[in-house]
């Protein structure tokens, strides 16, 4: 966040978060931009983690789907050039934390971090877990507790204590909210058989407002049959290239709501991996969500991150009704655009804003097949990024069928024998402690100060940052499995 002068500007999270753009993705062939994003980060964390922590704190960057869209190539030199920054930083580093994470660890770690917020994790009794779906700018995460997944690719099993839980983790390129406005850009020229008003290239579009006029890139406006079906527009929009357009807005409220709909009803026109998919089964067995089979959702969901985000923008409370926030993006997308642009806090993509509020609800509705009583609009608090953390310290483990998966290995599950045997071992050493400190302090030594005969401990509540391009956030847990922890991650850029 924009530092205010004399300090930070007074945030209302449980964390602090500070922001570099653009995000890592964006800035391939840019190994000046790749240090300028990081180095502001790292002195910030410098900051917040104690000094003598420093070369005991781990550092971790975790790309997302911004990175995981390039070609591998294109991925390694941009982690081969963070290594470069951060190898030379005072925490502790290894160019194998510096990686690309699937999309299925991005959900099951969201979940984690949601459940563990709300307390539904290591308990004795097992608890009812909430579902999360965290949406990004490029792509959506969904993950909850079912006994019917039918895909292995989709499965993970999770470990806590004596406690299983059986997880449907699945991440959604391209339906995050960016990729997907994006979408509506391409459908928009399909529609027009892929013919714009003159030289200037200019394509009317009906979510934006009147008076928006604007260079834009468009990366789905490719020379995919589907998409641009004439041959003469094929040749415009070549493969290796991204169109650029003059995005013009002619605002039509019906037209926005029907554009919406049709990037999550024809979720294969873009990826024809989805359409093989389909081909499988995938109508026969209901519910098929976004082109992908999908246990029936069941219980409460927390929808995060870029929900939150959007349902912020409008000003609506966690609970608002899809109604609310359709009259709210319809309100605002009659204003033209300069009066609508005056009237919200100066941030990125508010152009963006008449499109997403109908697509999260047909998101949600129609893709998800989601009710909305089952939905919570979760805190920007919660994010993937914790869960993370919880696995790297050892907290939870998934358990070893999900190894193939690409998760690290299981630390290991205790036995119900063992962490009983574990209890009594804490106990006895907390009784000696008490005793120590109590003789100490009754019989000190010559001006001896007492102190833990154990030092510094892993498990004492500690810091937890995390970094992200775009976000960096820490703050501190009485979790007994945290130590210092800063993880950087690609932004949602949303």
């Amino acid at each position: 966040c924009p530092a205010r002068k004399g300090g930070q500007r007074k945030q209302s999270r449980a964390y602090h978060r500070m922001e570099s753009e653009p995000g890592l993705h964006k800035l391939l062939s840019n190994e000046s931009g790749i240090k300028g994003a990081l180095d502001p980060l790292l002195q910030w964390a410098e900051k917040q983690v104690p000094r003598a922590d420093h070369g005991n704190t781990p550092l971790f960057l975790l790309a997302t789907a911004g990175v995981r869209k390039l070609e591998s190539e294109d991925a390694e030199w941009l982690l081969d050039k963070a290594w470069a920054v951060l190898e030379r930083s005072p925490f502790m580093c290894k160019r194998s934390w510096v990686k690309v994470i699937s999309g299925t660890e991005e959900a099951y770690y969201g979940w984690v971090s949601l459940n563990y917020n709300f307390g539904r994790l290591g308990q004795t009794t097992k608890q009812l877990t909430l579902g999360a779906l965290d949406l990004g700018g490029s792509s959506l995460q969904v993950t909850f507790e079912s006994e019917e997944v039918q895909d292995k690719d989709y499965q993970v099993n999770l470990s806590v204590g004596s406690t299983e839980h059986h997880l449907y983790a699945l991440s959604h390129a391209g339906f995050g909210l960016n990729d997907a406005f994006d979408k509506s850009v391409a459908l928009v020229l399909k529609r027009s058989d892929g013919v714009v008003e003159g030289k200037r290239q200019e394509l009317e579009h009906p979510c934006l407002h009147k008076g928006f006029r604007a260079k834009y890139r468009c990366l789905h406006c490719r020379s995919n049959p589907a998409v641009m079906p004439n041959p003469a527009a094929q040749k415009m929009y070549p493969d290796n290239g991204q169109p650029e357009l003059t995005l013009v807005g002619k605002p039509d409220w019906e037209s926005c709501n029907a554009l919406a709909s049709a990037i999550i009803n024809n979720a294969s026109m873009f990826s024809p991996s989805i359409s093989s998919l389909q081909s499988v089964g995938c109508d026969s067995e209901h519910p098929c969500a976004l082109g992908r089979h999908q246990p029936e959702p069941e219980g409460k969901f927390y929808a995060l991150s870029g929900f939150f985000v959007v349902y912020k923008f409008f000003g609506l409370r966690s609970d608002a009704s899809f109604s609310e926030l359709l009259e709210h993006g319809k309100a605002f997308c009659e204003k033209p655009w300069q009066i609508a642009l005056d009237g919200v806090v100066p941030q990125p993509l508010v152009e963006h804003y008449c499109f997403r509020a109908p697509y999260v609800v047909s998101l949600l509705q129609d893709g998800l097949h989601l009710k909305e009583e089952q939905i919570t609009v979760g805190s920007g608090d919660i994010t993937w990024t914790l869960g993370a953390a919880l696995l790297e310290a050892g907290a939870f483990s998934p358990s070893p069928a999900s190894r193939y998966q690409g998760f690290p290995a299981s630390r290991g599950t205790l036995s119900w024998d063992a962490v009983i045997i574990s209890v009594l071992v804490l106990i006895m050493m907390a009784l000696f402690l008490f005793t120590l400190k109590y003789f100490l302090h009754c019989f000190p030594f010559g001006g001896w100060k007492s102190q833990s005969p154990l030092g510094p401990s892993r498990y004492s509540p500690s810091y937890f940052a995390r970094l992200r391009l775009g976000k960096l956030e820490t703050g501190v847990w009485n979790g007994k499995s945290l130590q210092n922890f800063v993880a950087i991650s690609e932004p949602q850029d949303c």
